[in-house]
């Protein structure tokens, strides 16, 4: 278990250097901190540590397609589980994997007609909204609103703009709802 905390502890270290080898080699202490605290039967510690591993893999490599994977993986493993603050943060990192594998092209529409984007971000604004964080949940909303918006979608992006700036209001946050209401414009 000290080796797990250990390699945990390697990972999320500053790191001197901003190169892709050394966030290469922080991400799998991750993923290998993970592994050792299954073995222990840590869920929870297993699930942050593969969640920071995608979050290092979405911020420095920008590799998308590796990130919704990962994540795919982790909300099945959290179906059941009592570990909504895992769920709400690994909801946030796909949301941003799937808005990224949008813009590069890479995602591929669903056979039942549903946006992946907003299913992802609408689940993070509810599960959001039921834990009491409302500046997540307008976060979620807002960016919803900017997907919607980048489609042409204008009655859609309004409505999402208009749920996410009176939350933002009510979490006492002015520089986001400063920019909901200049996307609004």
């Amino acid at each position: 278990v000290s080796q797990a905390y250990r390699l945990l502890s390697f990972g999320v270290e500053a790191s001197a250097t901003d190169s892709q080898a050394n966030w290469t080699v922080k991400i799998d202490s991750l993923i290998n901190a993970g592994r050792l605290f299954e073995q222990f039967g840590m869920i929870e510690m297993r699930l942050w540590a593969n969640y920071l591993a995608a979050h290092l893999i979405q911020l420095h490599l920008h590799d998308h397609s590796m990130v919704y994977s990962m994540t795919r993986e982790a909300l099945a493993a959290l179906k059941g589980t009592r570990f909504q603050k895992i769920e709400l943060a690994t909801l946030q990192l796909q949301s941003l994997a799937l808005i990224g594998l949008r813009k590069s092209g890479s995602l591929r529409p669903p056979a039942d007609d549903t946006d992946p984007v907003q299913a992802a971000l609408a689940r993070a604004a509810e599960l959001a909204g039921s834990m009491g964080y409302q500046f997540e949940q307008a976060r979620a909303l807002y960016a919803s609103g900017v997907e919607y918006a980048g489609q042409s979608s204008w009655p859609q992006a309004l409505e999402q703009f208009q749920l996410a700036v009176q939350l933002a209001d009510s979490a006492a946050s002015p520089e986001l709802a400063t920019a909901i209401r200049e996307s609004i414009v």
